[in-house]
């Protein structure tokens, strides 16, 4: 019996400590969607946002760290944007116009969409109780999986980035 319980606790320690699981993995395309611009506009689709790598990710403003882990997003973007990288949020609050005032305050300037609950897009890529995110390729390939908080500040995550990019002008 001792063995049992042994085996049991091993077994739930393991399970509480692995990565969780996504429904999307490296090598897929990532489905396609299309979903409403929180800032207004007409709605985006992602397959429009090709052509160049792509952060796609999502997240909750009511989640803890929302604004330091959208800011390191933000640097991210404004430092590589020129260079191609696209930069995809999509919020899962159901409170739209809340989104809209936290894109303002934090002075967002990448493409945030919205889908509150993750209504449409949790048969393709499930509802995420944390941040998660996704890098693509030009073609909509996934390449990586977050499904942490990640420091995008990180060389091993620049380094990923920046093979994905055009290389970049002498001096800058």
């Amino acid at each position: 019996m001792a063995v049992v319980v042994a085996a049991v606790v091993v077994i739930a320690g393991l399970y509480a400590r692995a990565p969780r699981a996504t429904r999307l993995h490296v090598g897929e395309i990532a489905p396609d969607f299309t979903l409403a611009v929180v800032t207004g506009g007409p709605p985006v689709r992602l397959s429009e946002i090709r052509g160049g790598p792509n952060v796609l990710f999502f997240f909750d403003t009511r989640w803890p760290g929302s604004d330091a882990y959208l800011q390191y997003l933000e640097r991210m973007h404004r430092r590589y944007f020129r260079r191609g990288l696209r930069t995809t949020g999509v919020a899962l609050d159901s409170d739209v116009a809340a989104v809209r005032r936290f894109v303002a305050r934090n002075a967002l300037t990448f493409t945030v969409l919205s889908d509150p609950f993750a209504y449409a897009l949790h048969r393709s890529y499930g509802t995420p109780r944390d941040p998660e995110a996704y890098l693509l390729d030009a073609q909509g390939r996934v390449l990586a999986v977050f499904t942490e908080r990640v420091d995008w500040s990180t060389p091993e995550f620049r380094e990923r980035l920046e093979k994905q990019l055009p290389p970049a002008p002498p001096g800058s």
